[in-house]
């Protein structure tokens, strides 16, 4: 398969073989270039990789799929299709997300299709890798101990509500208890003054 990615900025073009690319070109796609001469651009840059991969690297190319901006640039469409003599397949935007328009998706088609790529064709460096799982691990940690103090603020929150109520209730008995004894206090002082008056 021969993918042809273009856009403003770049044109991508991958020769894959049962999914894995065989062959890969990336171009710059010139700043000075008209929106009216993008076709040429494209093609110009699409029948050269072509012609490499077909003669001199003798890759048969048996589909062409066209997609973001280039898709929609019918007369690029039509000189790809008289060079290759093969009917043009794009990506099928139902096959991968709904809710966004044709162009949206062929616009956010790199993105899109990183979010499905396999593993194994991930190509990120190592330390960047390394980076992401750290991260998520301590995003990880973080929120555990998070949970954890929360849990250990409410419960000791509720000890010391406990413990005030208890505080209270002893200070209350205190109290009670104070006065009943001042009580009692009073009443044997008074039986004493009363005893000590009967004996004179």
């Amino acid at each position: 398969m021969f993918h042809f990615y273009g856009d403003e900025e770049k044109i991508l073009m991958v020769v894959s073989r049962d999914y894995i690319p065989v062959y890969v070109r990336v171009v710059s796609a010139p700043d000075f270039v008209e929106k009216d001469t993008l076709s040429n651009t494209y093609y110009e840059n699409f029948n050269m990789t072509y012609m490499f991969v077909y003669q001199n690297r003798k890759i048969n190319v048996e589909e062409v799929l066209v997609s973001g901006k280039a898709y929609f640039l019918k007369d690029f469409i039509s000189l790809v299709e008289s060079l290759t003599g093969k009917t043009v397949s794009v990506p099928k935007i139902e096959n991968y997300i709904s809710g966004i328009s044709e162009e949206d998706f062929h616009d956010y088609l790199i993105p899109i299709g990183a979010a499905f790529l396999e593993d194994r064709f991930n190509f990120i460096p190592l330390s960047v890798k390394k980076e992401k799982v750290f991260n998520s691990v301590l995003n990880i940690v973080i929120f555990i101990f998070i949970a954890v103090l929360s849990v250990l603020t409410a419960v000791n929150i509720n000890l010391f509500i406990e413990l005030k109520k208890e505080e209270s209730k002893i200070n209350s008995l205190s109290a009670l208890v104070s006065n009943e004894a001042k009580t009692i206090e009073q009443l044997v002082n008074k039986k004493g003054n009363q005893l000590l008056l009967k004996d004179f």
